[in-house]
């Protein structure tokens, strides 16, 4: 079998309408996958995605745990199977720690944290019976290192980082890689990333931006949007079999420099 093969292969996705969400839905749909998308937001559009074939919209409150729950279980009784998770759904509040309310501070942890930790534990136990899957965590720089107004966000991708590890360790055994992407030099503010677009509308030279004046990202420019996808496609894949409880920095050297 080809190891970039995705023919056939059951994948949900969260944050599917947002901005790396839709490149991604749409090459692997070109690879003939056969894709849960969890919208970013509801309502949906679906008006972008509408005429896309293999694809299927499925509403869920990321905050539920029976939604997550309910979806587990639709897909696996009607594909048999799930052969990847990607957990991609984030949210940012982008204010100085003293303003944040409990309330948005309970909601941004149950999306970017809470949400994938019962998405995992939802689908690992078909995963197991399958002896294989990936998972793939959409992590940030901001587990890492962090800036100004970005507490909350910075907490919930770090220990996205630490959930990643354990249950890698936990559960490779049973022939499943967990890994993540650390994501950074994306043009746009935090509060931005998941925008609803168009992404037929999206040019590779879009995302590229050659006219940073600080030295915050190395390469002196953005990433482009296919270029975060082309790591997870790798990480989704055959290619990446004996890779287990990583991640990967994408961020034109961010965390490279000190």
């Amino acid at each position: 079998m080809n190891s970039m093969d995705f023919k056939d292969k059951v994948i949900i996705i969260t944050g599917g309408t947002g901005k790396i969400g839709q490149v991604l839905v749409k090459n692997f749909v070109s690879l003939d996958a056969k894709v849960v998308i969890v919208p970013t937001r509801n309502p949906v559009n679906k008006g972008i995605l509408k005429d896309l074939k293999r694809v299927i919209f499925k509403k869920c409150d990321l905050s539920k745990l029976k939604d997550i729950k309910n979806l587990s279980k639709f897909v696996i009784e009607k594909y048999g199977r799930i052969d990847i998770l990607i957990n991609n759904a984030a949210v940012d509040i982008d204010q100085p720690l003293l303003t944040v309310s409990q309330a948005d501070f309970e909601s941004l942890i149950k999306i970017n944290l809470i949400a994938p930790y019962h998405f995992c534990k939802c689908i690992l136990p078909q995963m197991i019976n399958q002896k294989s899957g990936k998972i793939v965590n959409i992590s940030s720089v901001l587990s890492k290192k962090t800036i100004i107004n970005a507490t909350e966000y910075s907490i919930s991708k770090g220990a996205l980082d630490a959930l990643n590890r354990s249950l890698a360790v936990e559960y490779g055994k049973y022939n499943i890689n967990i890994n993540g992407i650390n994501i950074g030099g994306m043009k746009g503010k935090l509060n931005k990333v998941n925008e609803i677009i168009n992404f037929r509308s999206i040019k590779e030279s879009d995302y590229i931006y050659s006219g940073i004046k600080n030295d915050k990202i190395p390469m002196k420019r953005y990433g482009n949007l296919q270029e975060y996808v082309n790591v997870i496609l790798f990480l989704s894949s055959e290619l990446s079999s004996y890779i287990n409880g990583a991640n990967i920095p994408v961020d034109g050297g961010i965390l490279s420099q000190q």
